[in-house]
């Protein structure tokens, strides 16, 4: 059997590692997670099989992290010794950089590297050097896992070595589970019911959505947490923006809820970078899947990608007057979104599809 150390850079552990997880089982290969976790914070997550690195530097600081490496690729190197590695899966380029010097002079490693993000964080500098390790990476890895079908010329360079594996949803995701406290809730609330979903960023777009919305009807969900949540809670308290509401971090098994309670899910991030331009987020797929529109930047990638497919829709996040334009012109139509449901019915992708796609790459 096959011994693989995954190396992921955060908890808990991503998703995609997850759904990635399950295809290297189905392929008979024995899996030793070595987690970088970056909020000391290992006991929530205990498992026989998952090694944590635990350093108190919180998530978002590269300099840090980049100083701390050290210390991930000696704790790598002592389980592909100790456990008899054979192959090693590094998630984003951090990981990637731990991956690559921790196989110094062991060329039998099989190795690959998931570029699931472009490694480009808008800093010149930092970007500089992330691009110089990219290269190397590349250069001697011998699989490219890449998160999204635009990112393709950014590797135009290791064609053979790329294949595209994106964020879609798992066969074995719940759908069309009657809840009857949805169908209350939206009766009693009677408003276009929009829900953010992850991490709590980008202030600035939130604020507009907020605001463009603040007298119509409709009522905002905000789920997850992140740095900017505290902000945003006490900015909706002082400007009196009832119809905002923050519910916090959510558990997966609470993800379909979600979804049901939704009419739309705005995902509108700041396209400004390759990254945020070129990237598919797993909210296009999962909207699709619980026939959910979503709501995405007009500069990105993927919005053009949904109007395109009818799935979707795209509004300027930095213009309050357009956002507010938009959600009167959907309060009008109210067949669009039913209409759009139907859409995506057509158009679900599902994570298991890769399988055959990665056992013919692997080994």
């Amino acid at each position: 059997m096959r011994k693989m150390l995954i190396i992921t850079n955060s908890t808990p552990i991503q998703p995609r590692i997850y759904k990635l997880s399950q295809i290297f089982k189905e392929m008979k290969i024995d899996l030793t997670y070595l987690v970088w976790d970056c909020e000391n914070d290992q006991n929530k997550f205990l498992s026989d099989n998952i090694i944590y690195h635990s350093k108190k530097i919180g998530y978002g600081h590269p300099i840090k992290k980049a100083l701390d490496s050290k210390n991930m690729i000696i704790k790598a190197r002592q389980i592909i010794k100790e456990k008899e590695i054979d192959s090693i899966y590094a998630f984003n380029i951090d990981s990637a950089i731990v991956m690559a010097f921790s196989c110094l002079n062991k060329k039998d490693l099989f190795t690959i590297y998931d570029a699931a993000d472009l490694p480009v964080m808008g800093k010149h500098f930092i970007d500089k050097g992330l691009r110089f390790f990219d290269r190397m990476i590349s250069e001697k890895a011998n699989v490219i896992f890449l998160g999204s079908r635009y990112f393709t010329s950014y590797y135009k360079n290791y064609k053979s070595k790329t294949i595209v594996i994106e964020n879609r949803v798992t066969k074995n995701y719940k759908k069309n589970l009657y809840y009857s406290d949805v169908n209350a809730r939206k009766k009693q609330v009677n408003k276009l019911i929009i829900s953010f979903i992850g991490i709590v960023r980008y202030k600035d777009i939130l604020i507009n959505l907020f605001k463009a919305t603040h007298k119509l009807p409709v009522l905002i969900n905000i789920y997850g947490g992140g740095m900017d949540k505290v902000y945003l809670e006490n900015f909706c308290k002082e400007n009196n923006y009832v119809h905002v509401k923050f519910w916090g971090w959510y558990n997966n098994t609470d993800l379909e809820k979600i979804y049901f309670e939704s009419d739309l899910i705005w995902s509108v991030y700041p396209a400004k970078g390759l990254n945020e331009e070129l990237a598919i987020s797993n909210k296009y797929f999962e909207s699709i899947y619980y026939e959910r529109p979503c709501v995405f930047d007009l500069r990105s990638k993927v919005g053009e990608l949904a109007v395109k497919k009818d799935v979707g829709f795209i509004v300027d996040g930095y213009d309050v007057e357009s956002i507010k334009r938009f959600f009167e012109q959907l309060l009008k139509e109210k067949d669009k979104l039913k209409n759009m449901r139907e859409n995506c019915l057509e158009n679900i992708e599902y994570f298991e599809d890769y399988y055959k796609l990665i056992e013919d790459r692997l080994f």
